[in-house]
């Protein structure tokens, strides 16, 4: 499968997004964005892969903001030095000058979020530079995190359908009342972009003017 989106795919895309959204339940984002965060840490450089954690970083804070977190940790990551694999040793037998032979390139802090939307679990981190937003830790104690681990079940595969589930992101949050700024396609730019926003703000208007108060979710 190409990684290249065409013009044509990604209207085709597009609207199979809107029949994917179910009337905007925010499970059904959630479950792209669990199968979206797999495909993205496979993705190396793709460009696809920026698109994922900016919607990822907006999700994450919708579901915080909105009381769908019941736990939240703040992790340290260490980052092992590749010059010298983590000894400090430098190949010619001296410190390493890039760690300064403590074999640590850099520490990373991350909250680890851990979200139940409709019942079901997810757990999400979030570098720490990246949080805009107060958030309050169940946790005082930082914890050590060693990175993700294995291949999680239902991971995405090809490149269309992870521009599908951006796209699903990407209306289902703007409904709720989010807006990332993704332009989910490489040629979006030619789309009318506009024009294309004011269509989900009109299905907005809808869910709200059908919805019951106590259905609002924002």
């Amino acid at each position: 499968m190409s990684a290249t989106i065409s013009l044509s795919q990604g209207w085709g895309i597009l609207f199979r997004a809107m029949t994917r959204q179910k009337f905007w339940d925010l499970g059904v984002c959630a479950e792209w964005m669990y199968r979206l965060n797999v495909f993205a840490r496979h993705a190396g450089w793709h460009p696809i892969a920026d698109e994922i954690y900016e919607i990822k970083n907006h999700l994450i804070k919708y579901l915080y903001q909105h009381g769908y977190a019941y736990e939240v940790k703040l992790h340290s990551q260490k980052r092992l030095c590749h010059s010298c694999g983590g000894d400090g040793i430098y190949w010619t037998g001296g410190e390493c000058y890039k760690c300064d032979g403590t074999g640590i390139y850099a520490i990373t802090r991350l909250y680890a979020f851990r979200f139940d939307v409709g019942g079901r679990k997810y757990a999400w981190h979030q570098l720490a530079k990246f949080i805009d937003y107060d958030v309050v830790c169940t946790l005082s104690e930082v914890e050590s995190y060693a990175g993700a681990k294995g291949d999680e079940e239902g991971a995405i595969m090809s490149y269309t359908d992870a521009w599908l589930g951006c796209c699903v992101l990407w209306l289902g949050l703007r409904v709720h009342g989010a807006k990332p700024h993704s332009r989910l396609f490489d040629a979006s730019h030619n789309w009318g972009v506009v024009r294309l926003r004011k269509v989900v703000d009109g299905m907005k208007k809808r869910f709200l003017s059908s919805a019951r108060e106590d259905d609002v979710p924002f």
